[in-house]
């Protein structure tokens, strides 16, 4: 948005109950040029009924309107006197189902996106199964970090309105972190700190409510110096887990710790994970030799395999090398008719990277890297399931697993 003052309300859709307003916290994107210089304004809305489809009315906070027409070229509706700002748009938002409904779930997951036409092509595809849900792991826009590629989330952004036009209300993004997002690879030991320089992946989308000293959240909005690459949404009763694959935090210490704690403190979720970088790569890609030698594989099979097997996660999406992958369910690294099926491999936009199968472990099900795809994952809580289909741009689903939800 343009303008500097904005109050964000809402509404049950088709009620006459009144607006609740949350004056938005304010960012701004400087140290550009003028046309890629604008406000982004967040809010955090307390207390939604699960489940229920609501208006949210944005409104620019000034009573002039000749003004506003004016400096921001931008022609407002009505004005509202109890609200006090002139209506720029109306939206709506579908809130996602409570933990004991049994409402099946839809969603849309990938990584290594950014904009062209095979991205906005499986976008599309991706809107025929109804997400209620899209997920990013990593590598979003392809703005590498540089606040002047703004553009890169412009046309990132644009990509979705398919989408929100054939569901009929805005769809919740969950976007991982990736080495495109900082502009730095995993485990480099240079570490950003957003306060002094963000890139629009922290800017634009603040992806947790604050945390207390204790881990606890709070309500509001967390400011830049706050804000963490590892944060966790629920949908119905799952447990969706966004990881920090050694690009801003290492894969152990305080990130591991607060996994552990959220996993012990959500028990009775079905769980599933997401992060960038594999541990269980499907190519040797980037370099030829041994991937097992990586500091960040070995890292995530000592710290995060053990978690996610301790935890029983059903799903682990992992993103990067630009293929298509499936494990065989694994625990330990072995195959277990019981274990975590690891999918991916990053090429919902991204060039697949034409590279051969890496599987020296065999735990590799199926592989390709000669097409761009997105995982449909459909959730079915009354008959314990969840089918995995991989689809490709034109809507060819070329692989389909179902996994039991609940052992």
């Amino acid at each position: 948005l343009s303008h500097e003052n904005v109050s964000i309300c809402y509404q049950p859709a088709n009620s006459t109950q009144g607006l609740t307003c949350v004056n938005s916290t304010r960012f701004e994107t400087t140290g550009i040029e003028p046309t890629g210089q604008r406000y982004v304004h967040s809010v955090h809305f307390d207390e939604l009924t699960p489940d229920t489809l609501y208006e949210i009315s944005i409104f620019y906070m000034n009573s002039n309107v000749d003004a506003l027409s004016k400096e921001y070229d931008f022609m407002p509706m009505d004005y509202n006197p109890t609200v006090g700002g002139y209506l720029a748009v109306i939206e709506y938002y579908h809130t996602l189902p409570a933990f004991n409904s049994t409402k099946e779930i839809n969603i849309a997951m990938g990584g290594d996106a950014g904009y062209n036409h095979i991205s906005a092509q499986i976008a599309f595809q991706a809107s025929l199964y109804n997400p209620d849900v899209i997920v990013i792991s990593g590598d979003v826009a392809y703005d590498n970090g540089i606040k002047a590629c703004y553009y890169a989330w412009d046309q990132f952004l644009e990509m979705f309105k398919p989408i929100y036009k054939k569901r009929g209300f805005l769809v919740p993004l969950v976007l991982g972190i990736g080495n495109h997002d900082v502009g730095k690879d995993s485990m480099c030991r240079a570490v950003l700190k957003p306060e002094e320089y963000t890139p629009h992946w922290y800017l634009m989308f603040p992806q947790h409510r604050p945390r207390g000293a204790d881990g606890t959240l709070q309500s509001g909005v967390p400011a830049l110096k706050d804000r963490k690459t590892y944060f966790h949404s629920t949908v119905g009763n799952l447990l969706l887990v966004s990881l920090d694959a050694g690009y801003q935090e290492p894969l152990n210490g305080p990130q591991l710790e607060w996994w552990i704690s959220l996993n012990d403190n959500h028990k009775e979720y079905v769980k599933m994970a997401n992060y960038h970088n594999p541990i269980y790569w499907s190519s040797d890609y980037p370099t030829p030799g041994d991937v097992l030698d990586t500091q960040q594989t070995m890292d995530g099979l000592k710290y995060w395999v053990p978690e996610i097997d301790r935890s029983g996660y059903r799903s682990v999406w992992e993103n990067h090398v630009h293929a298509f992958k499936r494990t065989f369910p694994l625990i330990g690294g072995n195959v277990h008719e019981n274990g975590t099926l690891y999918l991916g491999e990053g090429c919902w936009g991204a060039g697949p990277n034409l590279t051969p199968l890496w599987n020296q472990t065999g735990v590799i099900a199926a592989f390709n890297a000669d097409r761009n795809l997105f995982w449909a994952v459909h959730v079915n809580n009354t008959n314990n399931t969840a089918v995995y289909s991989a689809v490709d741009q034109y809507g060819t689903v070329f692989d389909q697993v179902t996994q039991q939800l609940r052992l």
